[in-house]
């Protein structure tokens, strides 16, 4: 009986598993796993509770709810048992996790003998710089003005566009740049975004510390950075890459509710929990009204609406094929008046406008549609001598570099990071490895595990003399990062080299400030073990005062010791995390130390 109930939960566990996964691939039958895992990480409860309906529900569940009870009363224990393996196998591949897995697993050169570091990089500005206004189109495809197989044009005003500004109809996209963060950090960095051996706290806080983006450059050279997302700006944590990778105003859809109150209306709302397109292009138009007189200056607009089975049809838009074809062309017409508008202001002129999709649509529009799909792209307003061959092959990553150039900054070589300008004639990488360059993507680079690591997160340990106290401005020589908020330090980690060997156990006192409440509970580890659990009591804002133990054994060999801060429990929107990005999936807490001493007994 007991072994009756086990191999029921297995079966039930697996075939559950197997219906969710082959709904998500009829949804979305390019995704691989990688992105599988990512999108299932960063999703919130407001995106589902927005997108998932009973429907949906009840169509992921079907197979499960068909096979589970046949399965479960038509076979028995041994013939379950073979079903249980050959499900998991069926799961391991189907979900692509083999293939991802064994790519991982292979070493690759190319950022090795590709990559163009930054700082090798010679940039030449313009006495007069220029801005520039980067539009960044979910999902949106070059193929979509192909009439023969959608029965219709849907992009017909930015394919008008096209005929006056520069273009290429060979955009590739990369196996690891179909997602829209991977494809945002690709045009910024030109490197993807990838899974990390290194995803700890450090990952999500810093984003790929060791790269050096586009943005931070100009930033360094004058410019005001400012980039506005229709979407929650903290999915997939896009805040944090683009407030540690130059840009100075970062604005998501509640940031935008705030700055513009009456973005709360309910004909501002859009999909996947943001607002629509018209409410992007209306806040960007507000946006630029105040950037005009912050010259030179880089605007990243990001839109929403064709976002996918989840698309949202404006009220304004005509409901012709009443499915994924009208959120297109919608789209088209409001971006389309955006440029007309922004082309008919006074500092136009020396402003660059790009219009981009970030990836291809991640499931079939069209069973017509066989033809291979190339992501949308027009540069409009380009420096004079600047053009691109409309045959010309590129990805995702060649955009850092092209916009460089698009400002009229001249840039020796004509490269950044692993893309190359497009405005030259010199291969791609697409071009120099073909398809084969999507595979040397994949598979793993030591150089790119380097762009996660953060540039001081060198287990730096400061000298420390027992019995010395440390005040909150002392705490940043023995951290590796810290956040300042309301006047204080925050800091979740500290490390220490013992000027002596301790021949007592060590006492820490600490007394310190935190914004937190009393659902959580705070964590004080040495060296990896779990000293004290602390829950403060239902006060937010005082001081605590604690005291405990580290046993001198923990101390190792080089007289090192690392004290960490971590949660042990949850609460919604009533904690503060370094990042302050409030993910549920983080484990450190900040607290701000107001004074620390460190003595033998």
């Amino acid at each position: 009986m007991k072994t009756n109930k086990i191999s029921a939960v297995c079966i039930g566990i697996c075939l559950l598993i197997t219906s969710i996964l082959l709904y998500v691939r009829w949804l979305y039958p390019y995704a691989d796993f990688e992105q599988i895992l990512n999108v299932i990480s960063s999703l919130t409860f407001a995106v589902i509770k927005e997108n998932i309906t009973l429907k949906d529900y009840l169509l992921g569940l079907t197979f499960f709810g068909i096979s589970f009870p046949v399965i479960l009363m038509k076979t028995n224990n041994r013939q379950k048992v073979f079903l249980i393996i050959a499900d998991l196998i069926f799961i391991i591949f189907y979900s692509g996790f083999a293939e991802y897995q064994y790519y991982i697993n292979q070493k690759s050169d190319i950022y090795e003998k590709e990559y163009v570091k930054p700082e090798d990089i010679k940039f030449n500005f313009p006495n007069q710089k220029r801005n520039l206004v980067l539009i960044i189109m979910e999902s949106f495809e070059q193929n979509f003005a192909n009439e023969q197989f959608y029965d219709k044009n849907l992009i017909t005003n930015l394919s008008s566009l096209q005929k006056v500004g520069n273009h290429s109809v060979n955009n590739y996209q990369l196996k690891v740049t179909g997602y829209s963060i991977t494809a945002l950090t690709a045009m910024h960095c030109g490197i993807p975004y990838r899974l990390s051996r290194n995803n700890d706290m450090h990952h999500i806080k810093y984003f790929l510390p060791q790269a050096i983006c586009f943005p931070e450059i100009l930033k360094q050279n004058g410019y005001y950075n400012e980039i506005i997302k229709a979407a929650d700006i903290k999915y997939s944590h896009a805040d944090i890459f683009a407030k540690t990778h130059g840009y100075q105003k970062v604005l998501g859809k509640d940031e935008l509710k705030k700055l513009y109150p009456q973005l709360k209306q309910a004909q501002y709302q859009g999909t996947f929990d943001g607002l629509n397109d018209r409410a992007l292009f209306w806040a960007a138009k507000q946006e630029l009204q105040k950037l005009k007189s912050t010259s030179p200056f880089v605007l990243t607009l990001f839109s929403l609406d064709t976002h996918g089975r989840f698309y949202h049809l404006d009220q304004s838009c005509k409901h012709e094929f009443n499915d994924l074809r009208d959120a297109f062309r919608c789209s088209d017409i409001a971006a389309y008046d955006f440029i007309k508008w922004l082309q008919a202001q006074p500092f136009a002129e020396n402003t660059a406008i790009v219009v981009i999709g970030d990836h291809q649509l991640g499931e079939t529009l069209s069973k017509k549609d066989h033809s291979p799909h190339r992501i949308y792209n027009v540069f409009l307003n380009m420096p004079q001598k600047l053009s691109i061959k409309q045959n010309k092959k590129f990805t995702t990553l060649d955009i850092a570099p092209t916009l460089l150039e698009a400002l009229q900054i001249k840039i020796s070589p004509r490269a950044y990071g692993l893309g190359r300008s497009i405005f030259d004639d010199g291969q791609t990488l697409i071009e120099k490895y073909g398809n084969n360059f999507n595979y040397k993507m994949i598979a793993y680079s030591e150089l790119y595990e380097k762009f996660t690591t953060p540039q001081n997160k060198l287990n730096r340990y400061t000298d420390y003399t027992l019995g010395t106290k440390l005040n909150n401005t002392d705490v940043k020589d023995y951290t590796d990062y810290y956040e300042k908020v309301l006047n204080k330090i925050y800091i979740d980690e500290m490390n220490f080299r013992l000027s002596a060997v301790p021949k007592a156990d060590l006492v820490v006192n600490m007394q310190f400030d935190t914004i937190i409440d009393a659902n959580i509970e705070i964590i004080f580890s040495a060296n990896n073990h779990d000293l004290l659990h602390y829950s403060p009591d239902k006060n937010k804002l005082i001081t605590h005062n604690i005291t405990f133990k580290i046993p001198k054994n923990l101390i190792d060999t080089d007289n090192r010791l690392q004290l960490r801060i971590k949660k042990a429990a949850l609460s919604k929107n009533n904690y503060l995390f370094l990042d302050d990005t409030h993910n549920a999936n983080a484990t450190y807490v900040g607290i701000a130390i107001k004074e620390l001493a460190i003595s033998e007994r």
